[in-house]
């Protein structure tokens, strides 16, 4: 660990401590900086796999082929019944 003083805002630190449920001063201001630290290397990692550029391509293109037909007997058939619930049996037998 290390120990050092630093300047911080009274209201702000107090509001961290009392929404945060630390204890001390020292656990809220460690839990932020572990926070901190948690949602830079989620954008890091969010930057890294995110492409390099404007991707260029024709879509229409890359779908060509993609097409098919679904036959009329199925297309045209009705949607099988959802099968009825049964009410549970209620009281001793």
């Amino acid at each position: 660990m290390k120990r050092t003083n630093v300047v911080l805002d009274e209201a702000l630190l107090e509001d961290a401590l009392r929404r945060s449920g630390e204890k001390t001063y020292s656990a809220t201001i460690n839990r932020a900086l572990r926070e901190l630290v948690r949602r830079l290397t989620l954008v890091e990692s969010y930057n890294a796999i995110s492409g390099t550029g404007w991707w260029e391509g024709d879509l229409a293109e890359m779908r060509q082929g993609r097409d098919f037909d679904i036959p009329d007997e199925i297309r045209d058939s009705p949607l099988p019944e959802k099968p009825k619930r049964r009410k549970p049996n209620r009281g001793s037998r």
